[in-house]
């Protein structure tokens, strides 16, 4: 979870909304498009933490956040086959219109699908999280650690040995401080094994 309930000084309203559309290719693919907003109402100067972390994004001389979270995020998704294998690209840009440092982007491809036994799938993906593109407790905490100000890679495979179990190999290739201070090296290897019931 994003830790929100824990937090004691959560700015109270969070206004979102979103939008998708679908367009079908016929044989040649599908090609979703979505697009939302979301407002962070009074965050600036708050401190809706979890465990006292800001996640990277910037704060005032007080420990306040130093702006206001007005995120507009635009997504697509293109599937298709290449040969008999499922291809799935992808990208999605957004930005927070109350920051300096306030873009995020990524993009990737997965190849394949592990549905059924002796299935395989792999992918990669580039991600980009200035300072302040997103309220950071709501970044996913696989990648550079669940900060923002980083940016990297992430390769992942997997392969279904039995129907409904999946086996998932996911490596990140990640910096932190890539916008402000001190930049360093973020790597992890995930081995996960999931199964559905």
């Amino acid at each position: 979870g994003d830790g929100m309930s824990a937090l004691r000084s959560v700015p109270r309203t969070v206004a979102r909304s979103a939008t998708v559309q679908r367009f079908d290719f016929g044989s040649t693919g599908t090609l979703v498009v979505a697009g939302s907003y979301y407002d962070l109402a009074s965050a600036q100067g708050r401190r809706p933490f979890f465990n006292g972390s800001s996640n990277g994004n910037s704060l005032t001389s007080t420990g306040g956040l130093a702006y206001d979270f007005q995120v507009i995020d635009l997504v697509a998704e293109f599937n298709t086959k290449l040969g008999a294998l499922p291809l799935q690209v992808w990208a999605d840009i957004a930005q927070n219109r109350d920051a300096d440092l306030d873009h995020a982007y990524s993009f990737g491809a997965v190849l394949g699908k592990a549905t059924n036994p002796g299935n395989w799938e792999t992918g990669f993906g580039y991600q980009l999280i200035e300072k302040d593109a997103l309220f950071a407790q709501h970044i996913d905490s696989d990648f550079a650690g669940g900060l923002s100000d980083t940016d990297g890679w992430v390769l992942r495979a997997g392969y279904a040995p039995l129907k409904n179990w999946v086996l998932n190999a996911t490596y990140f290739i990640n910096s932190n401080n890539r916008d402000v201070g001190t930049e360093y090296d973020f790597k992890r290897l995930m081995l996960d094994f999931n199964a559905k019931f």
